[in-house]
């Protein structure tokens, strides 16, 4: 669905043009929250990330220990290798890496990586810049034109995941402060919810193998 669909889509639902200024900025938050993972009541781990967001990248390395990761990294560093096509370690723990290197100032061979919020760590320091090839899931890029499409979500999933995750912040607000008037939002989560389930199965079938929960 195109940017101008779901929006009719939304205006259909809520019928309240109190809120049409805002349905694009809804949409837009909708991919990126799904793209970044969502915890779910039931689980300790984020929703997978969206296969379409993959993205391979590289970053060089500087006498310090660390560089800055592109900046549209958003989540999953999941695969990396050296100039020479070997590949690197990946510590899923920052603290675990900071416990083996705790000056951080071991100068040599790349063997290990961490990354901490959008910086890259890299243990030891070779000598002369280096490349590092990344795999990563990037940031969705915001719809903008009535053209545009929502990047990184199914298309049979357009409709359910984000105009219920429209309705359901638009409804929230309609909502707010009316005793045992939630009706219009629960339906909505319900439907965001089980549009949630239905991606998350059809990214365990598709993912590729190094692709793993954040």
């Amino acid at each position: 669905m195109t940017l101008e669909e779901l929006i009719e889509r939304v205006k259909e639902a809520v019928e309240d043009d109190d809120f049409d200024d805002r349905i694009i900025d809804w949409l837009n938050r909708g991919v990126l929250l799904i793209a970044g993972g969502i915890r779910r009541n039931d689980s300790s781990v984020l929703t997978q990330p969206l296969p379409g967001l993959y993205e391979i990248g590289t970053v060089s390395t500087s006498s310090t220990c660390k560089v800055d990761l592109p900046v549209d990294y958003q989540r999953d560093l999941v695969f990396a290798v050296d100039a020479g096509g070997r590949q690197l370690q990946i510590n899923d723990s920052f603290i675990r890496f900071a416990q083996t290197y705790p000056a951080m100032n071991t100068v040599g061979t790349i063997n290990e990586l961490a990354v901490k919020g959008k910086v890259l760590y890299y243990q030891g320091i070779p000598e002369a810049s280096e490349d590092i090839t990344i795999h990563y899931h990037r940031y969705p890029v915001d719809m903008v034109a009535g053209s545009d499409e929502p990047e990184g979500i199914p298309e049979h999933l357009h409709d359910a995941l984000l105009v219920s995750y429209a309705c359901k912040e638009i409804f929230a607000l309609k909502e707010s402060g009316v005793d045992n008037s939630n009706f219009s939002t629960m339906k909505y989560e319900q439907k965001f919810s089980a549009a949630l389930d239905a991606l998350e199965a059809s990214i365990a079938a598709d993912a590729p193998p190094f692709s793993f929960f954040a």
